[in-house]
């Protein structure tokens, strides 16, 4: 189980960013929505249940995100009100200890991720998310999720420089 887990871990944010490289917004909520799914089960199957719950956040973000853009309306204030209720209800209810309080953190930072609407802001959020999954997987020692969110940083970092580059070339 722990070793499929693990599997599971690697292959979620593979997944993720191969998502987000689509261009059609609806293939990129489906990847997402997918590799949310995969990261579910992966945190059940490592006995991690906050995390295998607030991972279930991750499902839900995207659709709601992804409803909102595309009949372009801003999203209202309450929906963050309730995600981030939910979160903080989850973090109560399951509190054992401070370590399992860092993937509430890392949610959290996936709801504020989908706040702006600049692409530079998203990805360090998301950035500050890959970074709060890999400090829990490195105080767990859970080689997948240390991997997985390794790999995604690079590449949020890779994407963000390359989105410089070319609003930069755009501007000139």
């Amino acid at each position: 189980m722990i070793l499929a887990g693990n599997i599971l871990n690697i292959i979620a944010p593979i997944i993720q960013m191969l998502a987000v490289t689509l261009k059609n917004k609806l293939k990129v909520l489906f990847g997402v929505i997918i590799a949310s799914v995969v990261w579910v089960i992966a945190y059940i199957l490592l006995g991690a249940t906050p995390a295998a719950i607030l991972s279930g956040i991750g499902v839900v973000t995207p659709i709601i995100n992804y409803f909102f853009e595309k009949k372009d309306k801003k999203k209202p204030w309450w929906i963050y009100l309730i995600l981030i209720s939910v979160i903080i209800i989850i973090s109560v209810v399951f509190y054992v200890n401070i370590v399992e309080l860092i993937p509430s953190f890392a949610v959290l930072f996936l709801v504020v991720s989908t706040i702006p609407r600049r692409q530079i802001p998203f990805r360090l959020t998301l950035i500050l998310m890959s970074v709060t999954w890999l400090i829990y997987g490195i105080i767990k020692m859970q080689f997948g999720i240390i991997a997985g969110n390794a790999i995604q940083i690079v590449f949020l970092i890779a994407t963000m420089i390359f989105y410089s580059a070319k609003t930069r070339k755009n501007i000139n």
